[in-house]
């Protein structure tokens, strides 16, 4: 390998430097690839890594900022309603609709945190498979991301069996379906799946 190509590595992490002695890749290139470029190439193709990261560092970087936001004013929020004064309980109803949009609020907070997870993951395969790397040594980075929310769903759905949604929604319907054919003098309701 010529100086003018070592002068180039020079500048990477020492970490992304061993690794590419190891076997591994740097910018999507490995050892046998560095050598065959020119060293313009090199340039060129370190320096679009570079981009390419400062760009998805910059997207991460604003999707936790809106999280952190989002998460510092539910939790503003949330000391607001501790300090109600005493004189102004509410009904049973209200807190009932109070915490049906609390739920509300944060299943939008938990979509917008799974898409970011969605386009970071996106944007880590589309470019495993724009340089033609190796998708297995990835594999831990995306189990390790989507392995927790895949349990924490799983443990909500087991714990809130006894609040089956379907089932509610469903006799929801039937109630209101047999309350209009019931006034025209039939049978109404619906099946359920």
């Amino acid at each position: 390998m010529g100086a003018t190509k070592l002068l180039e590595l020079a500048v990477e992490d020492d970490e992304d430097l061993d690794a590419l002695a190891e076997g591994g890749t740097l910018a999507g290139l490995n050892l046998d690839d560095v050598d065959r470029m020119s060293s313009r190439e090199l340039r060129r193709a370190l320096r679009e890594a570079r981009e390419k990261a400062s760009v998805t560092e910059e997207v991460l970087a604003e999707k936790s900022r809106k999280i952190d936001t989002l998460a510092t004013d539910l939790a503003a929020e949330r000391n607001r309603g501790l300090r109600r004064p005493q004189a102004e309980a509410p009904r049973v109803d209200q807190v009932r609709v109070d915490l049906q949009a609390e739920v509300a609020r944060r299943r939008v907070g938990v979509l917008s945190a799974i898409r970011g997870l969605r386009l970071a993951l996106e944007a880590l395969t589309g470019h495993v498979r724009e340089h033609g790397l190796d998708p297995s040594e990835d594999a831990g980075a995306i189990g390790g991301a989507i392995g927790p929310v895949q349990e924490i769903l799983a443990e909500l759905v087991t714990e809130y069996a006894a609040f089956d949604a379907g089932q509610a929604v469903w006799g929801m319907v039937n109630r209101e379906l047999a309350g209009e054919v019931e006034a025209e003098g039939g049978r109404g309701g619906l099946r359920e799946r």
